[in-house]
């Protein structure tokens, strides 16, 4: 078929539309490409709130008094071990202050029940490590006196994976370290000493370096109670773990 040069023209006028139609889109598209890049989707780190809890409870021969946290907006989980076992070290001090009580009084050490004054008092209290909407990490610190020779302080801590609601293990936080009790045990053995060494009139004996290697081995027990940051994990060491009592509990910060 012969095309006349009026319907030429008119192809090629067209096609020149549908090119410039073509390009306009093209070069908007490009445009709003770069104007408008994919954004990378950020996880805002915000902190998580939490209230105190107060503690008051006695019966003829004990007291609890004191504090613990209760967390906002992260499930029951970790609340309800926290609540569980404050209950627990309080139903047992004041069974323990009834029993000690009553063997004085069995044995003429008293002939009567002690006063508000004497009974044997419990306390807790907290610290928080970190609380927010990926982890929260928590120390619970509880102590008194049951009769002995002198009172006692103990101490328990609570991790909890906020994203994935679990009650964290000192393993999560080393995912590629196989062989990390043996890490932080050398390390604390090291610390410890160093710690001891410093302070004046202090004289590592054989049974005292017993007492801190004991006490540091590459064992779950001795690394149970810890509390950790961003960039820095805390141990806690109980009274006679690593040192005669006169030294108190003791502590190792271990850089992430």
């Amino acid at each position: 078929m012969k095309i006349d040069k009026t319907s030429a023209y008119r192809i090629v006028f067209i096609a020149m539309i549908v090119l410039g139609v073509i390009l306009l889109i093209k070069s908007k598209f490009q445009t709003d490409h770069v104007a408008n890049p994919p954004t990378e989707q950020v996880q805002t780190v915000t902190a998580v709130k939490y209230s105190e809890i107060t503690v008051n409870k006695s019966n003829d021969y004990g007291t609890v008094k004191g504090v613990y946290p209760n967390f906002e907006n992260i499930g029951n989980m970790l609340n309800m071990s926290i609540s569980a076992f404050v209950d627990l070290i309080s139903k047992e001090h004041l069974g323990i202050a009834e029993e000690n009580w009553k063997a004085r009084i069995d044995t003429g050490g008293v002939d009567a029940l002690p006063d508000d004054t004497e009974k044997f008092p419990l306390e807790i209290s907290y610290e928080i490590a970190q609380a927010n909407s990926e982890f929260v990490s928590a120390l619970v610190r509880y102590g008194g006196y049951q009769g002995g020779a002198h009172g006692y302080e103990n101490t328990v801590s609570f991790n909890y994976d906020v994203v994935n609601q679990k009650i964290m293990s000192l393993s999560d936080l080393f995912p590629e370290d196989a062989n990390y009790l043996e890490t932080l045990s050398s390390f604390s053995k090291a610390n410890l000493t160093g710690q001891f060494t410093s302070k004046e009139g202090t004289q590592l004996d054989e049974f005292f370096q017993d007492m801190i290697d004991a006490g540091t081995a590459p064992t779950l027990e001795n690394y149970q109670v810890f509390t950790f940051t961003n960039d820095m994990l805390t141990i806690y060491f109980g009274e006679y773990q690593v040192a005669p009592y006169v030294y108190g509990p003791q502590k190792v910060q271990f850089p992430l």
